[in-house]
């Protein structure tokens, strides 16, 4: 249940990059914030950090990584969004209809992977879908952008519901144009 999964956070921190950084004591790290009473952690990364040239397979190596950072605050009892993003010059999720079939195919191969990965976890994990999604080309949103961003946060949510275990009742995080609450379109927004 999202409200009871947002009420049992006390505060939250964004680990930018934190994939790229395999170095860190993410233990110690994930002890300081919990000391400083912020129990939830954004794992935030460029998906193509962890893909393919195509974005359509994952780097067993790099997946592996990524288990292990989520592993260790999971075993601390921290709440963790699973956050991959887009990136300029790479803008796999551009809102615009030339991006649309390879949009839809990485829905379905990649995020699906990785849906699939991390579905025996509990409910202190959630996945986020994108961040600040927009037209990459010039960098806005127009009622095409949002009519993808529609139908990609539907095959999304659906995707990720079809994997099954605990999947099934996961907290996603779909958003707006932009994550904004009141964009131009937002009467042409759909809740998946």
């Amino acid at each position: 249940k999202p409200q009871e999964w947002l009420d049992s956070i006390t505060f939250g921190w964004s680990y930018v990059n934190g994939l790229k950084e395999m170095d860190n004591d993410h233990g110690r790290i994930f002890d300081l914030l919990l000391d400083s009473n912020i129990n939830a952690v954004s794992i935030v990364f460029q998906l193509s950090y962890i893909t393919n040239a195509d974005y359509t397979e994952l780097n067993q190596e790099t997946l592996a990584d990524l288990k292990t950072i989520v592993d260790i605050a999971y075993e601390k009892g921290m709440y963790i969004i699973i956050a991959p993003y887009d990136y300029y010059g790479q803008e796999w999720s551009s809102l615009n209809y030339r991006n649309y079939d390879s949009f839809m195919n990485i829905i379905h191969t990649s995020l699906q992977e990785l849906a699939v990965y991390f579905k025996d976890y509990n409910e202190r994990i959630a996945f986020s879908f994108l961040v600040e999604p927009r037209d990459y080309e010039d960098n806005g949103i127009d009622q095409e952008a949002v009519w993808i961003l529609n139908e990609a946060n539907q095959a999304y949510v659906q995707m990720v519901r079809a994997t099954g275990g605990n999947n099934r009742y996961r907290n996603l995080i779909i958003t707006t144009g932009w994550s904004k609450p009141d964009f131009v379109y937002q009467n042409l927004y759909q809740v998946p």
